[in-house]
This record gives C-alpha cells, structure tokens and sequence, in this order.
C-alpha cells in the first residue's frame, strides 16, 4: 500500500505547474517509493522521465550517477560533458521531461553539471531527494533553478499509519495495537513496517477473535537492521551521545549538555534523532524515534553501556528507580499544528511515562501507608487507564475506612461505588456503599449526588433527577462543584444545553479535578446550544494546556469534544486526525468506555467517507467488541459505522431506519443530546437519507441551533422549498459549518433545476462553488463521488479503479485479477476519461466501496 497520496498530489500538482521539486524526508519516511510512484503518475500523463540515483560510495567518480541510470551514450570513452548534455538535451527537447535524481547528495560534481545543463537548455523540470535540507541537495538545485518548491515529508499521520498495519496484517487490527506502533516508529514508515514484521514472526502479537492484539512488548533484535540503518552515517562522538540520551530518558537542556555536550546535541538534532521541546517553558529533549531509544535500552551489557550507566547515575544521583525519575520530568508543549510531528510522538510517550510513574509513585505511597488519603491519590490514578481489577479490589479490602479525613473516606466510598456500578456491573452495590457512607452528614449531600451520577451514566437522565439536582446545596466548594457538575451533565444529556451554559459560564478553573470537569462540561454545553465554531476552540485550547500538564483524562475529554465539533464544522481532515491523537493514548479508564467507543466509531465513519473500507471494517469491528452500544454524549453510537456503510452505498431507506431506531434508544435513555446529534453526524456523507415527511417527524428537538436547522433542511426538502434551503446554507456558511452549507446548497440547487427555476439553480450553483472553492480539499467529497459519475464505469473498470485508488500497483493489480498488465493500463485509463480525472492520485477522492 502506498501511504503517502497526500505528498503524491502535492508534487504532482507543483511538476505539472512547471516547478521544480526539492523533497525532503529521513531515512526510512519512503523517499525513493514516492518518486517512484511520481515517475509512474508522470508516465501515464505522457510525461517522459530521466531517473538518476546518487549512491554515497560512487559520490566520487565522475559521471557514474548517469553511467549507472544507462544514460550514457554507448561506445563513448572516456566520457565527455559534451556528449552526455547533448544525448539528455536531444530526448529532454520539445517534451515536458522531467529529471528525477534520487538521493541527490551522493550523486557525483559531474554529473550534476550535466543536469544543470541540461536544465538550462531545455527547461526540464527536476526532482530531488534528500535526507535533510542541510546536506546541500536543495542548495545545489536552488543553484540550479531561481525557484524551486520544497516539499516535506512529515511523519505519517495516525490514520496512514493504521492502513499500513492493517495492509501488512491483513485482518482487523487492535487500535492499541496502532497506536503503539505509531508512537515508537514516529510514523516512519519503514519502522512502521519492520515492527509489525518482527512482532508478527516472533509472536509478540496474535490474531485473537480475527483482531491483532499485542503479546507483551514490541520490540524485538530483528528491528536493530531498521535502527542501525537510521544511525549508519553517525561518527562515533553522535553515536555515544545519542546512547547516552536513550538510556537517561527525557532530560532538560542544560542536564544533556553536561552529559554529551552542545554539538552533540546540535548535531543529532539535525539528523532527525534528536527532539526539542519544552514542558512548562523549560527546553528540553528527547531521543526520535521512541523504537532508537528502545534499540538502545534493549541492547545487552557491555563496557562502554556499563561506562555510560555510571555517568548518567552519577549526574543524576541515587534514585529509587527510573519512573521516578522520570516524573520530575514533566510534559511537553508540543506543536499545536494539526500537522503529526515527532513532537506528537513523543507527547504520548511522555503521557504515557508520566502516567506510569503518577501510578509507581502513588502504589509505593498506599503500599507504606494504606489510609483513605493515599488510596484515593492512588485510585484515581489507577482508574485513568487501564487496570487489573484485582488491584482495586486489593485497595478497598486492605484500607481502613473507619479513620481519616472525613472528605478523604466520602471520596474513597465515591470512588468504591464508581468501581462496582462501571467495572463490576453491579449499580445496586455500588448504590448500598453509598448509601451506607452516608453516616457522614458533611458529605451526605456530596454521596448523594454522585450517587445520581451513577445512576444518569447506568441507567439513563430523566427530569426527575434535573429537579432534585436544582435543589441542592453544599456546605462546601468541594460539594457546591459537585452538585454543578452532575447537574450541567443532566441538563446536557436532556438536550437543555441553554440552561447548562448559564450553570457553567465561569468554568475555566483547571486547578483541581472538579474544575476540569466543569471546563470539559462547558465546552459541551457551547457545542449544545450550536456555537460549534466556539466550542471547537475552546476544546483545542484546553487540548494544549492538558498536554502541556500531561493530564490524561482531560486530554482524552477536550480531544473528543474537538473531534465531535471538527465533524459538525465539516472540518474532517482535523477531526480525523483528533480521533487518531485519541486512539493513541492507549486504552480507557474506568467510565471512559463510551468514549472509546464513540471515538472508534467516529474514525470508522470517516474512514468509510474516504474510501479506507477496509480500515473503516476494522475500526467499526472494535467499536462493537467495546461491549457499548450507545454512550450518553454525542457519537457514542456502535451503529454509526453501519449507518455510514448504508449511505454510502446508496441505501437510504435501510440508513434512515437504523438512525431512528438508534435515535428512540438513545431518547429512552434520555440522551436527547446524543440522539440529536446522529442526525448532524449523518448528515452530508454524500447520498442524503429520504426527507422529513413534516417539520414535526423528528420529535427530538433540543435547546439552541445544534440540530433544529439539520430538522429544518428535512422538512424544506420535503416542502422542496429551494428558497428557503438556500436561506439555510447561507446560515450553516456563516456558521463555518460548511459541509451543512454545501449540503443545503446542493439539494436546492437540484430542486430549483427540478423546478426550471434557472436563475435560483444558477444562484445556488456559484454558492457551491465558491463554498468548495474556499474549503480544504481534504474535507469534501469529490464531486463526481456523490454523483452517478461511477456508474457509467463497468465492473471491471470500477474493480481497477478501486484496487489502484487503495495503492496497489498495476502489476498487482493484474496477478489479483489474473489479467494482464496492459490491461490493466486500459482500464484505468478508460476510468480516467470517464471520472474526468488525470492520474491515480485523485482516485482516492472517491468512495469506493
């Protein structure tokens, strides 16, 4: 599979506009097998192609770069300049050549002035690659051309990096599983591929249920080839420094200065191995790729290992082990971008470490001191991730609760129900340990209200709970937050989001657990009452200060939220790469099963919009093995990925009983929020389910502008009121939902054509077209996909189309359909013609299911 279409249709846009590329990426991101997959694209829009390839041992000799591409006259010895620019110039001549030199450092002085020209005679465009701008390859070409493009290969995104495994596998694959390749590789993809050939050879993950999931850890000697191929060109001064920055962790600037010193840091840093960041304004840095440092750590007992131990354990001082002192290490303010970096990998990784100590650090605190104000810092730290339930349980049976602050018991009892109603399954125990904690009057309020929020997450919301909620009050801030919370959450999931605003407007203290929840819970209520622009930024801002903190829940609530809105926004491209940040922080904690859930079926929903059916399978698999069926927030729904499939494949009338039948489930538990929010979701996926018969036949209207305008474009499409649809898409624009705009404009165009009202079809037209104009690429859906355009393709055409849109080559293409390659090329370019599209890359714009 070939994971970098995005970086394809990049270059293939900047060559076919006539400029020149410089492209730039690590050893291992797939430079080579982009430009091979360039000079196909090229090929086939009859641009002839000049391969170079510079080889480091071959740098010295003269013209060997050419001699080695055959472009070298035959019988012609000792070579000449002369000739080589003429016989390159005679096939460049009256074409539009394109000169493509890999690994353009090692190529010779010489043939280089061959290239330049050639350039200068005839204008052929010229591609390189190269490891780093600084090794003078894209200096050399801005020698050579006033202006030159240069084009970054960034590391591959979550969901690049989830087809790849899947491609490799062949199965359904564990998202953890992803996950954890996506941090250690840093989305490079040939340690992408080296770790799941490894772990798949040796047993370290198996297929279980028809899903891959992990045994133990990944790493294994066989990926060493991988590593060592990244620090091949490392002297021996970097390549003691960068072991010496493995084994010690994360460290701030000055510390690794002290260790290896400024020009080693420096030096690795341009290499790509070395990342800076800085948590709470403090720079520090960190070996990239995370699989480097595991190389390292995994390497066996030797002198200099021994040496370097000693220095490290010497600059630090004693320390009780290597969690603890990696949580004086805190998080790291990575880049903000949508854009993946290695930054974004090694956030997680910290995430992850951070966590792990917090747990080490809080176990040893309980172990030494089994009170209630011990075992709650630890419980909830436990209940953060995921958890051996026989550790709770050792928790609750070994701490005495008859003693301590009277706060720290109320919390415990809190937390020992929470355990039993979302863990056990047992909501009638985990209600009697409330109730008999409740001997504490100062806290009988606070029980009380957690206890309801037990019940609203178990068994649904009602207007009964709303009504006592509103009459409570706390002898403490503690309990008035409390009360706040869990009522807001009622209000929310009831639909009254206006009401839950006016509750929650002050809520931006995150000092405290209670005032995060009250942030998260704020930004849901914006989202609610339809400010879905102002409620996606809020949750991107509180995305960065909880990965600055390395807060984990909080991180996992603001990234679902942010998600939830990108999609409403129909900004796709951000929510997808939203759902992958989330899918990488590993497995939920206790009570985050739904988000879990959602978030699977999310990304398998948008994974279906753009064609990776089989992902999509995978994702959507997954989101059922959670056990959830529907969650109380928005998207929480196990069918989502089902509803998706049918309306892609053009069966409305099956899509629209699965989303009522969801949407009455989820009103049954009073989630009307939720419930809502499936027709917003749905909505725009490119073949529209049948119209509202009514403005009334949806019942589930809620507070504010979230889904009442989705309701009113049902029933203006049934009334076939272009006039007022059009109304609506000028409203969703000003709302910066765009796909809802797009949408609304598309079916009142084609009403007012139906009509023979040409100037408000024209009208609407333009509307479209300046709104596609505007968007990023990456969120639409193409044109001819949501037309009949595919159905003027014929099986075979359409089996081509399909195989090549998801990156097999012609040649594989031919063996799976037993045809031949030339065949193949027929197809392909019968389908080209007919899509009114010119190459390979714009076939993943399509659905193809």
């Amino acid at each position: 599979m070939f994971v970098r279409t995005d970086d394809l249709a990049s270059a293939l846009r900047l060559i076919t506009a006539g400029s020149c590329v410089s492209i730039v990426g690590p050893d291992g991101s797939g430079r080579s097998m982009l430009l091979r997959e360039i000079a196909g694209h090229l090929e086939q829009r009859g641009y002839p192609t000049i391969r170079i390839l510079g080889i480091e041992s071959l740098r010295g000799r003269p013209f060997d770069a050419l001699d080695l591409a055959g472009e070298t006259p035959t019988g012609s010895s000792p070579l000449q300049a002369r000739q080589l620019v003429a016989a390159l110039a005679e096939r460049a001549a009256g074409t539009r050549a394109v000169l493509l030199v890999d690994d353009a450092p090692f190529v010779d002085e010489e043939s280089w002035g061959v290239i330049a020209a050639v350039h200068a005679r005839t204008g052929a465009t010229i591609v390189t690659t190269s490891a780093a701008p600084r090794d003078g390859a894209a200096k050399r070409l801005h020698a050579i051309v006033s202006q030159a493009a240069e084009l970054r290969l960034r590391p591959l995104t979550f969901e690049a990096v989830s087809d790849l495994v899947h491609e490799q596998l062949g199965n359904a694959v564990d998202t953890g599983l992803v996950g954890r390749v996506y941090t250690r590789s840093a989305g490079i993809p040939s340690l992408a591929v080296a770790m799941i050939t490894a772990a798949r050879a040796f047993g370290h993950i198996a297929l279980e249920d028809g899903t891959w999931t992990t045994i133990g850890e990944l790493w294994h000697d066989s990926m060493s080839g991988a590593v060592e191929h990244l620090l091949a060109h490392l002297d021996a001064d970097d390549l003691e420094a960068i072991e010496t920055l493995a084994l010690a962790g994360v460290l701030d600037i000055d510390t690794a200065e002290e260790l290896v010193g400024r020009h080693a840091i420096e030096s690795l840093e341009s290499a790509s191995l070395l990342l800076s960041i800085e948590p709470f304004g403090r720079l520090s840095v960190a070996v990239t790729p995370p699989l480097v440092a595991d190389y390292f750590q995994n390497r066996p007992t030797s002198v200099r290992r021994t040496r370097i131990l000693r220095r490290i354990q010497e600059r630090f001082g004693p320390a009780e082990d290597a969690a603890a002192r990696i949580e004086l290490l805190p998080g790291s303010a990575a880049d903000a971008s949508l854009e993946p970096d290695a930054a974004e990998m090694a956030l997680v990784r910290l995430i992850r470490d951070r966590h792990a100590a917090q747990l080490s650090a809080r176990r040893r605190a309980w172990e030494r001191d089994p009170s209630v104000e011990t075992a709650t810092n630890y419980l909830f730290t436990l209940f953060d991730g995921k958890h051996d339930s026989s550790v709770a349980l050792q928790v609750f049976e070994r701490t005495p609760t008859s003693i301590g602050d009277g706060g720290a018991r109320a919390m415990f009892r809190i937390l020992q129900a929470r355990w039993h109603a979302l863990a056990a399954g047992e909501t009638a125990s985990a209600l009697d340990i409330l109730e008999a904690a409740a001997d504490q009057p100062r806290y009988e309020t606070m029980l009380e209200v957690w206890a309801t929020h037990l019940k609203i997450v178990g068994d649904g919301a009602t207007r009964a709970q709303i009504d006592r909620l509103a009459t409570l009050s706390g002898r403490d801030a503690t309990t008035d937050d409390s009360i706040r919370s869990v009522l807001s959450t009622a209000l929310l999931l009831r639909g009254r989001a206006e009401s839950a605003h006016e509750l929650l407007t002050d809520a931006d203290d995150t000092s405290t657990k209670l005032g995060r929840v009250l942030t998260l819970l704020h930004g849901w209520s914006l989202l609610g009452r339809g400010d879905v622009a102002e409620a996606h930024d809020w949750a991107v801002t509180h995305i960065e200060q909880s990965r600055v903190e390395l807060d984990l829940e909080n991180l996992r609530g603001h990234t679902y939220l942010a998600a939830v809105s990108g999609i409403t926004l129909g900004r796709f491209r951000a929510a997808e790469i939203h759902l992958g940040r989330f899918l990488a922080l590993g497995e939920p904690g206790l009570g985050q099963e739904g988000s879990q859930m959602g978030a699977l079926a999310l990304a398998a929903m948008l994974a279906a919009r753009s064609g990776r059916i089989s992902t999509a399978t995978s994702l959507a698999a997954q989101a059922t093995a959670t056990g959830v069926t529907i969650g109380p927030w928005p998207g929480m729904v196990a069918a989502l990925p089902d509803i998706t499939f049918q309306l892609l494949a053009g069966d409305a009338e099956g899509a629209e009983r699965e989303i009522r039948a969801q949407m009455s489930a989820l009103e049954r538990r009073g989630y009307l929020l939720a419930a809502g929010m499936l027709r917003v979701l749905t909505w725009g996926l490119g073949v529209q389910a049948p119209p509202a018969a009514s403005a009334d036949d949806d019942a589930i209207r809620v507070e504010g502008a979230l889904v009442a305008p989705i309701l009113d474009v049902r029933a203006a499409v049934a009334r076939e009121d272009h006039t007022e649809l059009a109304r609506l898409g000028a409203w969703f624009e000003e709302q910066k939902r765009l796909e809802h705009a797009a949408t609304s404009y598309e079916l009142g165009r084609d009403i007012a054509m139906r009509h023979g009202d040409d100037v408000a079809a024209a009208q609407l037209s333009d509307a479209l077209a300046d709104l596609r104009g505007r968007r990023d690429p990456l969120d639409s859906v193409s044109t001819a996909g949501r037309s009949s355009t595919q159905a003027q393709l014929s099986n075979r055409e359409r089996e081509v189309a399909r195989l090549a849109a998801h990156g097999q080559s012609n040649h594989e293409i031919a063996e799976h359909l037993h045809i031949s390659t030339r065949t193949v090329e027929s197809h392909l370019l019968k389908a080209f013609r007919k899509l009114r599209i010119s190459g390979r890359a714009e076939l993943s714009a399509f659905s193809w299911l």
